[in-house]
């Protein structure tokens, strides 16, 4: 299934797609974002994701994969330094990480989940 995540603004330089519940963090922080974030209902399982930067400065569309692990129905996109300190390394299992954005902005990411 393709999905499109327009309008996600970054300040630290990267994105995750990831159940909330596996990343972890205080979501309250986000009220005061708009739409600068995505939340899609996706269902339980675990899926390979491959994702691209539809408007980054890198020269074409920077893509990449990931496995995304979902328990909670749901998927944000978000800048994690919005809603959590605890994503640093190493990785933590079950979320995709974009790092490939190029800078700050607000960018717009296309990604396919396929039920592993």
């Amino acid at each position: 299934m393709k999905y499109v995540a327009k309008d996600i603004d970054v300040d630290s330089g990267g994105i995750v797609i990831a159940d909330p519940d596996i990343l972890g963090g205080d979501y309250s922080q986000l009220r005061g974002l708009g739409d600068s974030y995505k939340v899609l209902k996706i269902s339980n399982g675990t899926y390979s994701c491959r994702w691209r930067v539809l408007n980054s400065i890198y020269d074409g569309k920077p893509e990449g994969r990931g496995t995304l692990k979902v328990t909670s129905g749901r998927v944000i996109v978000v800048d994690p330094s919005y809603v959590t300190e605890k994503f640093t390394r190493p990785r933590i299992r079950g979320i995709v990480e974009v790092d490939k954005t190029g800078s700050d902005g607000t960018f717009t990411i296309e990604f396919t989940l396929v039920r592993k």
